[in-house]
C-alpha cells in the first residue's frame, strides 16, 4: 500500500515531460485541461496533479491563470525533477 502511494503521489518524469512539451508548443494563451488531455494522453487527475506539483516549484515552469495553463521561461525539466 505504501509503495503504491509513493509511486502515484508525484507525477512521473514522462508525465512532466509530456505536459511541459505540450505547453511549450502553444500560444501565450495556454491550454485547458481538456487540451492537455488530448495532447498528452493522460487522465485528467494525472494532469491536475502534475500541474499542482509544477506550480509549487520554487521557480515554476508553468503559470496557471483561471482554467488555462501555460509555460514560463523556466521549463527545463531537469530543474524540476532530478533524474537518476
Amino acid at each position: 500500500m505504501f509503495r503504491h502511494l509513493g509511486e502515484t503521489a508525484f507525477p512521473s518524469k514522462d508525465q512532466i515531460d509530456s505536459i511541459l512539451n505540450a505547453l511549450s508548443g502553444t500560444s501565450t494563451d495556454g491550454m485547458t485541461l481538456d487540451d492537455l488531455q488530448e495532447r498528452c494522453n493522460l487522465r485528467r487527475g494525472q494532469i491536475e496533479n502534475a500541474l499542482k506539483f509544477l506550480a509549487a516549484e520554487a521557480v515554476p515552469p508553468i503559470r496557471r491563470v483561471g482554467y488555462m495553463s501555460r509555460a514560463t521561461d523556466h521549463t527545463d525539466v531537469h530543474n524540476v525533477i532530478k533524474t537518476d
